[in-house]
């Protein structure tokens, strides 16, 4: 299968650089990072290659426009699947349940390698996701509908290009394949080292997260009527979808 490794990024030239291209730009995989019109001057300027920059149409059209331009390259590049992967993704843990450090790119070509296994062997896993590293209490190489979450791999088709959601894009997609009846696998055995979700400048914090989860909030109910909502602690927005259901839950294999 050809994957993709795509990268939207907006306003972070210095933090991708330092961050998710370190261990990026080792990689054998085929990527790309997704900039506005505006930006790409300042991701040059820091010294990242411009044969890997993708120049989006046009600025301040949140992260599900670039969603979408993701999804045209990869169509239109015959990508059966992307690995949409953060801006702001310090390296990743290994299976060991301890930070990579200089393997992070071992441990994410490990995780496309065994994904890409999954997609052949099993057609209704649509998606695969990843824990945060420190969700990594107890390490098995597969769970059952663990939702999606940053950073995630996924069949082209699947990846949910509507570009109406932003803040909860990644719920969205995990919904979309659910309401499908599809599949979303877990890969325990590498976690996303991350920046604090909402704790940096640049990306979604360019625009009012409270507002657009509000906006979503009503879209996602609009495709799910029993979707319920939850109180979000300590981050920008006041709610987010609430997935505690038999419908979405996960389970181990």
């Amino acid at each position: 299968m050809k994957v993709l490794v795509a990268v939207p990024s907006k306003g972070r030239a210095n933090e991708i650089q330092k961050d998710t291209l370190r261990w990026l730009k080792k990689t054998t995989k085929d990527y790309r990072v997704f900039v506005e019109p505006q930006d790409l001057r300042r991701y040059v300027d820091v010294g990242i290659d411009e044969r890997i920059i993708q120049r989006l149409s046009e600025n301040n059209r949140g992260l599900g426009y670039a969603k979408k331009a993701i999804y045209e390259f990869a169509k239109a590049n015959n990508y059966d699947c992307i690995f949409k992967v953060d801006d702001d993704v310090v390296g990743w843990y290994g299976a060991d349940r301890k930070p990579a450090h200089e393997k992070s790119t071992q441990v994410f070509e490990q995780a496309i390698q065994d994904g890409v296994e999954a997609f052949i062997k099993y057609g209704d896993v649509k998606a695969i996701s990843y824990p945060y590293s420190f969700q990594m209490f107890e390490v098995k190489k597969w769970s059952v509908n663990q939702r999606l979450q940053s950073c995630y791999f996924v069949r082209t088709e699947w990846l949910n290009s509507d570009e109406r959601f932003s803040c909860f894009e990644d719920f969205a997609t995990f919904i979309l394949i659910r309401l499908n009846n599809g599949i979303v696998l877990r890969y325990g055995w590498a976690g996303i080292d991350c920046k604090r979700v909402g704790g940096n400048s640049g990306g979604c914090q360019s625009f009012n997260r409270a507002v657009q989860a509000r906006e979503e909030l009503k879209i996602l109910q609009g495709l799910y009527p029993a979707l319920k909502i939850k109180k979000a602690k300590g981050k920008q927005w006041e709610y987010e979808p609430d997935l505690n259901d038999r419908f979405f839950g996960g389970k181990e294999l």
